[in-house]
């Protein structure tokens, strides 16, 4: 009799034991397929979304409207163009070297716009492109150009620059500085040439390059050749015409490569002088200003008009 007990109570914990197995196994294949079914819609939605941007919920200061930017800003395509525009995005996502880098900067930035997309290959140089490097490419190019003509380079880092942007060595002696001013539409006047001699003169170096993408105006060219007559130094001031006939004597390898270097990810947007970062668009709603504003406020209050 005891053995027929402890045969039936086996018997039972072991019926227990595949019940509960069973019950397991089949709500695990039910939560599998369930998943299955909402990530086959999710991607069915995402298809049928028009590739619209969806922005991470950023939410600007008070008192600040914050616009997106030709360079991160997708516009949505029509009905007719969104298979052709489709297979545009997937071949950028897949085939851009530069995506990884790109996701780090704008993680840095607290803002991951969902695609990147460049406005189309450039093929050569010329004044408009100059013109629309930001700031930080510019100084780039021109420390760039200065190497292949020869020269060791040093560029100054980010925050007060003293007035200098780049030095210029041969065999680990200085033999000149560089003042960059991505300027397109404003000329550079006598006072930034003035300040920049004062430099000069505090370096006592016998050479200096004052580089703009735009102009200078009348006074700023006439105090330069004063400066140059007195014996005192050479200023050198090179506009934006004159330096793209310094890229065109190079060869046409060195062209590519510094093009390449130019125009390589976002080129335009400017970044911020203290934080190192692309800046974003904003104006003000107090007098509807615009100007550029650096992500990282109200920690950093850096703007560029």
């Amino acid at each position: 009799m005891e053995i027929f007990f402890f045969f039936m109570s086996l018997l039972f914990f072991v019926f227990l034991f595949v019940h509960r197995w069973h019950s397991l196994n089949s709500s695990s294949k039910h939560e599998s397929s369930k998943f299955k079914e909402i990530n086959s819609s999710d991607l069915n939605t995402y298809k049928k979304a028009n590739l619209r941007v969806i922005n991470n919920p950023y939410q600007p200061p008070s008192g600040i409207t914050v616009k997106n930017h030709r360079n991160y800003s997708f516009i949505p395509p029509s009905d007719s163009s969104k298979d052709k525009v489709s297979d545009e995005v997937d071949s950028l996502i897949k085939n851009s070297k530069r995506r990884a880098e790109f996701e780090e900067q704008m993680r840095k930035a607290s803002y991951s716009p969902p695609f990147f997309v460049n406005e189309g290959s450039i093929n050569k140089w010329s004044l408009d492109l100059l013109q629309k490097l930001e700031w930080r490419r510019f100084e780039g190019v021109v420390a760039s150009y200065f190497r292949i003509m020869g020269y060791q380079t040093k560029s100054c880092n980010l925050g007060a620059d003293g007035g200098i942007d780049i030095y210029l060595y041969r065999n680990n002696e200085l033999e000149a500085l560089v003042q960059c001013k991505a300027w397109s539409k404003t000329l550079v006047g006598v006072k930034e040439t003035r300040e920049f001699f004062g430099v000069l003169t505090l370096h006592r170096a016998k050479l200096g390059f004052l580089i703009t993408s735009g102009r200078f105006s009348l006074d700023a060219i006439n105090v330069a050749r004063q400066i140059r007559n007195q014996g005192k130094c050479r200023l050198d001031l090179v506009t934006g015409d004159r330096f793209l006939g310094f890229i065109s004597q190079l060869s046409a390898n060195q062209q590519n490569k510094l093009l390449e270097f130019a125009t390589d990810g976002d080129y335009s947007t400017p970044t911020c002088p203290h934080c190192g970062i692309k800046m974003v668009r904003r104006s003000s709603k107090s007098n509807g200003n615009e100007f550029w504003g650096c992500r990282n406020y109200p920690r950093c209050h850096q703007i560029l008009h």
